[in-house]
């Protein structure tokens, strides 16, 4: 992904290499009300802080960041930075800091970008997977043994695959099982769905 805004959120903050060469890239970053000791930790200069900011601390802010704050509270805080980026025509977004140990919240937002996904381009980075969502084709650059697995809400989701060990051709994935644990076997693979698929690849 290039061109990318970065949204860090407040989970748990993802401590791997892949990480650190989002952050090194300079890209411009969004903290979707994040704590401001995380911040300062991070060494990161925020172009943005938004939210409801009921965890955010922002009167230690720097000068030259934007506060926006955002009071609906049907929405989650990311559901609002999404919603942000559409208005601001913000089509490129990793997302870090949106997993962590609630499972409740994992799964929330992995949903949410899901649901997302169908308008902008997100990737989802945790201490262990890329997150992405696939929309028609996508070649993914990858390592030779990395462990891919993929999930289909839609079980009439039609799916062909090259690259991997175990291929599909235009096949459904009638579980959400079947399409766990399988590996690349090649230094990059493609995956095309007829509908939005969700994408784990591991970071090695």
């Amino acid at each position: 992904m290039t061109n990318y805004t970065v949204l860090i959120a407040n989970g748990e903050f993802p401590n791997n290499e892949y990480c650190n060469n989002i952050l090194s890239n300079n890209p411009e970053i969004i903290c979707v009300d994040t704590n401001q000791k995380l911040i300062e930790k991070l060494g990161i200069k925020p172009k943005i802080i938004l939210g409801d900011l009921d965890t955010a601390n922002i009167n230690n802010a720097n000068n030259s960041v934007q506060i926006i704050k955002l009071d609906n509270q049907n929405k989650t805080d990311l559901e609002k930075a999404f919603e942000f980026c559409l208005e601001e025509k913000i089509n490129e977004i990793v997302v870090l800091g949106a997993t962590g140990q609630a499972d409740d919240h994992n799964l929330a937002n992995i949903l949410i970008a899901y649901q997302y996904s169908k308008k902008l381009n997100i990737e989802l980075i945790s201490n262990y997977f890329r997150i992405m969502f696939i929309n028609e084709r996508k070649t993914i650059k990858a390592k030779k043994n990395m462990r891919v697995s993929m999930i289909s809400l839609d079980t009439n989701n039609k799916i062909s695959s090259s690259g991997l060990q175990y291929e599909l051709k235009n096949e459904t994935l009638d579980t959400f099982t079947k399409g766990i644990s399988n590996k690349c076997m090649e230094n990059e693979f493609t995956i095309s769905a007829e509908k939005e698929l969700i994408l784990f690849t591991e970071i090695v």
